[in-house]
């Protein structure tokens, strides 16, 4: 059974568990024991000598054990089991140790004291609403905009600490308001503390292994949930080879996410990680190839792999003018019947034509995804998915929800500093496999075996011009302490030995990522990150993208240093990467094994995964320009391809449009939305809310005849109508104030003002 069957059926059976409620859902006595689940809060007796009670009341029968009443003393530690208000006084039902056993009963509050070690969650109890103090005791309240803040009745609250004041009791809580947080005071008999809910049973439904390293875990099912942090603040990713539990199994956005538990910093914690990068062991035995080969009969080989027998001399594969004679081209007949074998559309035809007639040596295939073309461009155009820099026009980048803020007139940022989503438009656009048959942007589809029949040293040096690794040498010391000197040309046929995978392929990524001028690297291939000294990642494996300044360096350096947690693989990819000759030679395998022997063969297909495994995720880039790029630095490596027969794999998808998807001409902006929207002197009724177009209101006296509106748009490139003085008659006054995109789109909001008479 392939993956996405075995995940069909996993929802299934889950489906299944979720329709019975002995097993999922709260039985009425789960819910009457959550109705009154102990709170277990530890606390100490503050009193001389504190009367313990058998009932919730002041003047109830004091509580008898051993034929003596129950008195505690101060500084005895109890644990506070519920409370209940009896006529306006708070009681604690507490448990504590007398003469060695177990006892509860009841104690007035004013008189107990927590000892907290964590917060407790708790809510506020009172039939009015709740000022909330800057200081234990203090009459100063906190404000927002001027407006004192007021709580009301169940507004959530955390406690954090314990403060008596004249013996006053208070809280100090965290809480939300107005959209953000905010620490104060409250007194303690207006709070109550909130139960912890007591959860249903959970039961796995299967187990697996991580098959990829640093692999996010989210907070919820879905790229655009929060990514885990742990108590340090750290964000939380599993490694390869990381043993889950699986409890749920959820489709979003055509992708599988499991929820799972797994351990980290030594406890068993509960997050959500995607299914395409999990084996689960109930598949073990079927037929399906893992994300990474087997590396167990493989031995990695040393800091510089030698001649093989069919080399002895050590000469570098291509130059030996023995090489085979190229295939013969095709005729034009006979090319026209290959394009109808191998089932390319008539949409296809005029462009391969063409290249055919200038390089007839070339190999064409069709290979046919059975995706359809609108389905795989939606799923392609996910917010966070595909990113493109924010310089480019608006109609390049997406307006989605989550990739654009009406209210900030911005995108949303995904990686670095400028990275945002693309749009559909342009996504389509890179997708379609028409746009790039050209002898440039063909190379996105060459298949990506190493031919050292024609992928030579010179043809390296092509790829490598204008870069620091242009006829360069560096020097590096071996694990048997020697100290070797290579140049990077020769480092890149060396990884093309040692992986299977095209040095063309290999030396255009190294471009893609790391170089940043013709004479310098980014900081992932200088080994000289702080706290990562002497660590080089050339193909930045592992360094997913972040916000976070150098987070995305960071983690493919931590990458670099401990590589995954499976041992052979490490030894197989080199790890370590404490050289250039490391991370060139040992990144290519991992490339290979996690990327092109699993069927993403092309840079296209790396870009773009239309696979059957993993389809739509597991891609390399998150630049959607990114395949067409480092094609056109591949075509130039290639010197003369008169005689060359490169073999293309080119993807044709089911009812695509009869013409290519076009570039997305450019737009003006169309936000059209009110930043701000205010009266000198006078409050409109409701607030200002610029995502609604609706009539706000504001009534004045007779003396008024003319109110100043000051409103400014959310685009400095739209125009504000309607705003200024405004002369009012007697009665009602109705006030446009409209707002002009950059696009011409108009939004209106309304001011409905009131002058009364004399």
């Amino acid at each position: 059974m392939n993956r996405k069957g075995w995940h069909k059926v996993l929802i299934l059976l889950l489906c299944i568990v979720m329709a019975c409620p002995s097993t999922i859902l709260l039985s009425k006595e789960e819910k009457a024991q959550a109705a009154t689940a102990t709170l277990n809060l530890p606390a100490s007796i503050t009193a001389t000598k504190l009367n313990v009670r058998t009932k919730a009341s002041r003047t109830a029968t004091q509580l008898t054990a051993s034929k003596t009443k129950v008195s505690l003393l101060q500084g005895t530690k109890v644990t506070i089991l519920s409370e209940k208000t009896v006529n306006k006084e708070k009681l604690y039902y507490i448990s504590f140790k007398w003469e060695g056993k177990t006892t509860k009963g009841y104690v007035l509050s004013d008189y107990v004291k927590l000892t907290l070690k964590d917060s407790v969650a708790a809510k506020v109890n009172s039939s009015t609403k709740v000022k909330i103090r800057k200081a234990a005791g203090s009459t100063t309240y906190l404000k927002v905009s001027n407006k004192t803040i007021s709580l009301a009745n169940k507004t959530k609250l955390t406690i954090t600490k314990e403060v008596t004041k004249k013996d006053v009791k208070y809280f100090c809580v965290e809480f939300t308001y107005s959209k953000k947080k905010h620490t104060g005071y409250i007194e303690a008999n207006k709070v109550l503390f909130t139960p912890p809910v007591v959860e249903p049973e959970r039961k796995p439904i299967d187990t697996g292994k991580v098959t990829t390293n640093n692999l996010r875990v989210r907070v919820g099912a879905g790229t655009t949930k929060e990514q885990m942090v742990d108590s340090s603040g750290a964000k939380v990713y599993l490694s390869t080879g990381a043993k889950v539990t699986i409890y749920s199994v959820t489709e979003v956005s055509g992708m599988v996410w499991y929820e799972v538990d797994f351990t980290h910093n030594d406890k068993v914690v509960t997050g959500f990680i995607s299914g395409d990068y999990v084996k689960l062991d109930s598949e073990e035995g079927t037929d399906e190839d893992t994300p990474n080969d087997d590396p167990s009969t493989e031995n990695p080989p040393k800091e510089d792999p030698k001649p093989d027998d069919n080399n002895p001399g050590g000469d570098t594969p291509g130059d030996d003018s023995s090489t085979e004679t190229p295939t013969e081209p095709l005729s034009d007949a006979q090319f026209e019947q290959m394009m109808v074998t191998q089932g390319f559309p008539e949409s296809y035809k005029p462009y391969l034509r063409s290249l055919h007639s200038q390089y007839p040596h070339w190999q064409f295939e069709a290979y046919h995804t059975g995706l359809d073309w609108n389905t795989a461009v939606t799923k392609e155009s996910v917010v966070g998915k595909n990113l493109i820099p924010n310089s480019k026009n608006i109609s390049w980048k997406s307006m989605e929800s989550g990739a654009y803020k009406w209210a900030t007139d911005s995108f949303v940022v995904f990686d670095g500093s400028t990275w945002v989503t693309a749009s559909k438009e342009i996504i389509a656009y890179y997708m379609d496999p028409r746009n790039f048959l050209n002898p440039q942007g063909v190379f996105q589809f060459e298949l990506l075996s190493y031919q050292e029949q024609y992928q030579t040293l010179n043809g390296l040096e092509n790829i490598l011009s204008g870069t620091p690794m242009a006829g360069t040498n560096y020097t590096y010391v071996d694990e048997e302490g020697v100290t070797q000197t290579k140049t990077y040309a020769q480092t890149f046929i060396d990884a093309a030995k040692y992986s299977g995978v095209s040095p063309y392929h290999l030396a255009s990524r190294v471009k893609q990522e790391v170089v940043t001028s013709s004479k310098t690297f980014s900081t992932s291939a200088t080994g000289t990150v702080s706290g990562y000294e002497g660590l080089y990642n050339f193909y930045n494996i592992g360094a997913t993208h972040s916000t976070v300044a150098g987070g995305a360096v960071a983690n493919g350096l931590r990458y670099a240093k401990n590589g995954t947690t499976n041992a052979a693989n490490n030894a197989l990819y080199l790890i370590p990467w404490t050289s250039p000759y490391r991370s060139i030679v040992g990144g290519s395998y991992v490339i290979g094994s996690t990327y092109i022997k699993r069927g993403q063969n092309t840079i296209y297909l790396e870009k773009f995964n239309m696979t059957p495994t993993s389809t739509y995720s597991h891609q390399y880039m998150a630049n959607v320009q990114a395949a067409w790029s480092e094609a056109t630095k591949t075509f130039a490596a290639y010197s003369s391809m008169d005689s060359v027969p490169i073999v293309f794999s080119i993807p044709v998808f089911l009812n695509m449009p009869d013409t290519p998807a076009s570039l997305p001409a450019d737009r003006l902006n169309p936000n059209n939305w009110l930043k701000t929207l205010k009266v000198e002197g006078f409050a409109i009724t409701p607030s200002f809310d610029a995502s609604i177009e609706q009539t706000y209101g504001l009534i004045v006296d007779a003396s008024t005849d003319s109110i100043v509106i000051n409103a400014t748009a959310t685009s400095k490139k739209a125009t504000v109508n309607g705003a200024g003085r405004v002369s009012l008659n007697v009665g009602s006054n109705e006030v446009v104030i409209s707002v002009i995109a950059e696009n011409g789109d108009k939004r209106e909001y309304k001011l409905n003002v009131i002058r009364l008479s004399e």
